[in-house]
């Protein structure tokens, strides 16, 4: 079992460093998958308004937490982008053959569709 990271958390807003005895510790008290943190740790990048670091590397990347910070406060929170994906009509199931069946939009669910598509399927068939 690998010893625990002594772990800073710095809010990009106020500056404020708070010290963890783990990366554990941390994303329990801010409310955060430790997955999240660690991720963000490794990668060096600012995850919802926090800095991570290593107690180790604090000093070290004084110059990063001021940049990041200052671009925290002109930037702002980042927008989470919405689903843009329009929603998935209503399919229906369509019989094309005893081992086929196919879903497709209630207006096409008829069994002249499925004739075309019993083609289609044996058309292409043919071609290997």
């Amino acid at each position: 079992m690998k010893a625990p990271i002594p772990t800073y958390a710095v809010n990009l807003s106020t500056l404020e460093r708070k010290l963890y005895p783990s990366i554990n510790v941390a994303a329990r008290h801010l409310d955060f998958h430790v997955d999240t943190v660690r991720i963000h740790l490794n990668n060096d990048t600012p995850y919802n308004g926090w800095y991570f670091c290593p107690a180790s590397d604090i000093e070290a990347k004084t110059e990063r937490i001021r940049f990041l910070s200052d671009k925290w406060k002109k930037e702002g929170m980042p927008v989470k982008q919405r689903n843009t994906t329009k929603p998935q009509e209503s399919l229906v199931s369509l019989r094309i053959d005893s081992h086929t069946v196919i879903m497709v939009p209630p207006e096409k669910a008829t069994p002249e569709y499925a004739e075309q598509y019993r083609q289609k399927l044996l058309k292409n068939s043919r071609k290997y």
